[in-house]
């Protein structure tokens, strides 16, 4: 009996109706009910998905020699038409003449059983030759995988790529960047322990590789590992020896694979309906340095051979503040070579919205966002390869291009800007802290203080950025009274930045003033060591630091280290960051580790305000550096400006007096 229902490809196959009626109430419904991601309702599904493997070598098809594991041509496509799992021998009658189709090198189809959405998958393998070892995968690599995507791209439904581990997750990357407009699955995996291995990990992995892409339509390069399916461009080998071995940090799995498979069809991007265009163009004149506490001498000689350059910063996009290092930094980024900023941590982002790296973007460093190294060099190089100019190539590095970065420009439901989200989460706990209390349940108030704890940081945070002054009076009044006090002003987020902290940097001056009044302290430090004046100082909001100041806030940071910011703002002619570096109360003759005073930088430049400035803030010029060095020795070898050394000279004489 034929089913009567019809889509668009007809009507359904009777070896599926029988599928679906022996076993469907085991599986039924349990998928997403005509999702657009399902090529037609999964059950009854009438074609055959035709995926291609590109085998390019890697563990997964090694076997052993007497020298250690190496690949062996031709083993793996043997021994999987073994597995029963991969191939339906009895099948072999029904795989449709457009998939038998000869292509050089590629093997003869496999059909895989009848799967649990009562599918059939048809594949071929195309196998490289040489099979490479992942460590020796270069940019031509890329290019030959990309290349047979396209040259394949009419005739095969979907693609999984077989690579080794080690660089996968660059090659991962690499294609989602020169496949534009893929609008098909290109799902990459390998695996830790070899397929001649009785236990091994190879066998799941392409199981499930192969299910993913031969099911699903999943447009992106996607990476398939340790029952788990992640964008390619955001992944990072985590274990060298773990059967876990990759994970995407700062983006959820796109699916789980356990009893089903479980797609998150909202992390899914959308499929493209323009033509696919290659564009393997890289550029190899990149490099990648990860910053250490140190001088970084090898630092000019790297950039003199680069057009790009990926630098791992401390924590959110954190770096020494030397000027020596952020002057190399300018004077390269001016001559056009491209310096990205990407956090050396495994989780996180180098965040645009802290001041911590400030120096590094006075220096022409363009944040990463949240993306991976990888990613972020592979992006670096193939913007550079296309030919487009070092400004357009800062540019798109900023933008999201495959998903490989949070798109902030989308990413408004915690806009610290839009309180409608804080309030809303305010309005539910105020709902449950008044019931509570009303209902006089025991140990009301030591729950409702563990609700805070957990909710109140960061909707407290929001209302001081966006000045919600009333929500916050409501919050401390009905936490505090004569009774008891359960609410601390400087109860603070996961980053320890307390309110004040937030209303500082933002400029939100009545707010700053109701934490004071609050009995905040004005010297609490979050874990990057930032003040609430620190964060004032570097946001220049010259009301909040004089009202801090007047309430005994401080900037927090040893002479020395003032003494290297304020070096640097100098350096960067910031008058206005100076202007509120001197308003915050420090003092102009700090010393940085080179013994460097302010005033000894601004004399070696030539800006004669900048150093009327220091000098009318009590700069004394008579210090010395360990070489005996004064500012007028800066001035007489540096600038050279006949005003800068008058003002100096009459200023010792005037000190001799």
């Amino acid at each position: 009996m034929n089913l009567k229902t019809s889509t668009d490809d007809g009507i359904y196959n009777t070896e599926q109706e029988d599928y679906f009626n022996r076993f469907a109430p085991s599986v039924s419904m349990s998928y997403p009910t005509y999702s657009p991601r399902l090529h037609t309702p999964p059950l009854l599904f009438k074609k055959f998905k035709v995926v291609l493997c590109i085998y390019t070598g890697g563990t997964i098809g090694m076997k052993m020699t007497s020298k250690g594991y190496s690949p062996d041509p031709g083993y793996l496509t043997k021994y999987v038409r073994t597995l029963p799992m991969f191939h339906d021998q009895s099948a072999e009658h029904i795989i449709p003449a457009s998939a038998r189709k000869h292509y050089p090198g590629m093997s003869a189809p496999f059909i895989t059983p009848i799967t649990e959405y009562g599918e059939r998958v048809v594949m071929r393998i195309l196998e490289y030759n040489p099979l490479l070892d992942s460590s020796n995968v270069t940019y031509k690599e890329w290019s030959k995988i990309a290349n047979d995507i396209v040259k394949y791209y009419d005739e095969f439904d979907s693609f999984v790529v077989l690579h080794g581990t080690d660089t996968m997750a660059f090659t991962a990357s690499a294609l989602s960047f020169m496949l534009e407009n893929l609008g098909k699955t290109v799902c990459i995996t390998g695996s830790q322990i070899p397929l001649c291995r009785p236990r091994n990990d190879g066998i799941m992995n392409f199981l499930s590789a192969i299910s993913i892409a031969g099911q699903f339509d999943i447009p992106e390069v996607v990476l398939y590992f340790g029952f788990q399916l992640y964008r390619g461009n955001r992944t990072s080998k985590m274990d060298a020896n773990g059967l876990s071995a990759f994970d995407s940090p700062n983006l959820p799995p796109l699916a789980k694979v356990g009893v089903n498979i479980k797609i998150n069809w909202g992390l899914v991007r959308p499929s493209s309906h323009k033509q696919l265009v290659l564009k393997d163009h890289f550029c190899n004149d990149i490099t990648l340095l990860r910053i250490y506490p140190g001088p970084f001498n090898t630092l000019e000689h790297t950039l003199k051979n680069v057009k790009g350059l990926v630098l791992q910063t401390f924590g959110s996009g954190n770096a020494p503040e030397l000027p020596k290092f952020l002057a190399i930094l300018k004077k390269y980024s001016d001559e056009g070579v491209v310096i990205l900023n990407c956090t050396q941590c495994i989780k996180g982002d180098v965040q645009p919205h802290y001041a911590a790296g400030t120096a590094l973007r006075e220096s022409g460093v363009i944040s990463c966002g949240d993306m991976t190294p990888e990613a972020a060099l592979i992006k670096l190089g193939w913007l550079l390869g296309s030919g487009m100019g070092s400004d357009e190539v800062r540019e798109k590095i900023q933008a999201d291009l495959r998903g490989e970065k949070k798109n902030l420009d989308e990413d408004v439901s915690f806009n610290m800007n839009d309180r409608s989200f804080a309030k809303a989460v305010y309005t539910v706990l105020k709902r449950q802290h008044s019931s509570l209390l009303r209902a006089n349940v025991s140990g009301a108030n030591n729950l409702l203080s563990r609700i805070d704890t957990g909710l109140l940081p960061p909707v407290i945070c929001n209302f001081a950025a966006s000045g919600a002054i009333n929500e916050l009076n409501d919050i401390f009044e009905n936490r505090n009274n004569e009774n008891f006090k359960t609410l601390s002003p400087d109860i603070c987020d996961y980053d320890k930045r307390t309110g004040l902290h937030v209303a500082a940097a933002n400029n939100q001056y009545d707010v700053v003033n109701f934490f004071i009044e609050q009995g905040a302290d004005v010297n609490c430090k979050d874990i990057f060591g930032r003040t609430p004046m620190r964060e004032a100082v570097e946001n220049n909001h010259i009301d909040i630091i004089l009202l801090l100041k007047e309430n005994g806030a401080k900037i927090g940071l040893p002479d020395s280290k003032i003494a290297s910011r304020l070096c640097s703002v100098i350096k960067n002619n910031n008058k206005e960051n100076l202007a509120s570096w001197i308003k915050c109360g420090i003092n102009v003759n700090v010393r940085d580790y080179a013994e460097h005073t302010p005033l000894m930088i601004a004399s070696a430049g030539n800006d004669v305000e900048v150093v009327k400035i220091l000098l009318k803030e009590g700069a004394n010029p008579t210090m010395k550096t360990n070489f005996n060095n004064t500012a007028l020795t800066f001035a007489l070898n540096g600038s050279k400006n006949p005003e800068i050394i008058d003002l100096l000279k009459q200023q010792v004489v005037g000190s001799q007096v």
